[in-house]
């Protein structure tokens, strides 16, 4: 089973690339959205803020590519951190923006109810597999 990593410019590709091949997946990181026509799934990490995220999808040829991989032909996506954000219809970080519209909703800023509430929250979690 062949997953494409996508290399847009803002992820954090060895580490999702190791993960997936610790799964069993052949996992591979790729830098041209024409290759995208050759891949079974499909990956979206990212690292950084929304808008930068898109602008760079958009002048890289992304956008069109994964439009038709995943509208069309019907190849399964994952977005991961930002890559999941970015499958919404807007976002609001830094700015507002469109997103890739494969998911309804925005992407909006979590307001703590408390003080010592901390957002972001960052650090690691344990996570159990059933």
């Amino acid at each position: 089973m062949e997953t494409a990593i996508i290399d847009y410019g803002m992820g954090n590709l060895l580490s999702v690339q190791r993960a997936f091949e610790k799964c069993g997946s052949d996992a591979i990181i790729i830098d041209n959205p024409l290759k995208l026509r050759e891949t079974e799934h499909i990956v979206l990490p990212g690292v950084g803020a929304f808008p930068d995220a898109m602008e760079n999808l958009n002048k890289n040829g992304w956008i069109e590519e994964l439009n038709h991989a995943v509208r069309k032909k019907e190849i399964p996506l994952l977005g991961i951190c930002l890559g999941m954000q970015l499958l919404a219809e807007k976002g609001y970080e830094v700015r507002e923006c469109n997103g890739l519209g494969y998911i309804e909703g925005e992407i909006v800023r979590f307001i703590p109810s408390e003080m010592k509430e901390r957002i972001p929250h960052v650090g690691w979690n344990n996570i159990e597999k059933i």
